[in-house]
């Protein structure tokens, strides 16, 4: 080989050395992304996994308070009363 040859050899080693090393950069740095994404999609997950089991929690602990708490409204009473009243009648007539 003459001279002239190796070192045009040499220098497209180089070139394709540098271009590899370029592109094992970009790869490394696109996993990184990808990394930083999928973490923050996991924290978003559990953040709303958080709100939903809080929810659920607060909605179980109003069903669970006893009707016998609640104070009874006027309307309440005037239907109860006004029902037992129509429950009569029909039975008397």
């Amino acid at each position: 080989m003459s001279p002239f040859t190796e070192a045009r050899d040499a220098a497209h080693r180089t070139k394709a050395e540098e271009l590899f090393a370029q592109r094992e950069r970009q790869g490394a740095e696109r996993l990184s992304d990808q990394a930083k994404e999928r973490q923050a999609q996991e924290q978003k997950t559990v953040r709303l996994r958080e709100l939903r089991l809080a929810r659920d929690a607060a909605d179980r602990k109003r069903a669970i308070q006893p009707v016998a708490n609640k104070p009874a409204t006027p309307m309440s009473l005037k239907g109860a009363a006004g029902a037992a009243g129509l429950r009569h009648r029909a039975r008397g007539n």
